[in-house]
């Protein structure tokens, strides 16, 4: 007589489930360490100054771009200090109480420091300075 034994059950390891969580989490790493630093350092020919702080990221809505020859970019436009205090001047101009400030490493401080006068004149309560990290530009 054939003596039928049940067949034993393959033994699972752990292993099989979470070596492909690790390729996984090791694919978004990659990811994001190469999304990371592909921010936009330069826009408008507006280089930022180097800091040994944490540097501010760029690329935010309320963001103004101030370049080496004293020009302010706003709303896709170019200004005066002049001008730009009158576009601020405007029937129903609303300004953020946010404000971030992309200033060319070469703008002249007597450009920047009027600027930033008039923001706080406005209403601006809080200004960032966006700046590139020491340790990133090498």
């Amino acid at each position: 007589m054939i003596e039928l034994q049940p067949d034993e059950p393959q033994v699972r390891h752990l292993d099989d489930k979470i070596i492909p969580m690790i390729n996984v989490i090791f694919l978004l790493l990659i990811f994001f360490l190469i999304a990371g630093s592909l921010t936009e350092l330069e826009r408008e020919g507006v280089r930022p100054p180097r800091s040994e702080t944490a540097p501010v990221s760029g690329g935010s809505e309320n963001e103004w771009l101030l370049r080496a020859d004293g020009l302010i970019l706003a709303d896709g436009r170019e200004f005066t200090l002049e001008q730009f205090r009158e576009w601020l001047s405007r029937p129903g101009a609303s300004i953020p109480r946010s404000q971030q400030l992309r200033a060319d490493a070469n703008a002249p401080a007597r450009e920047l420091l009027p600027l930033m006068q008039l923001l706080r004149e406005r209403g601006v309560e809080r200004m960032a300075l966006v700046t590139v990290s020491e340790r990133d530009s090498g």
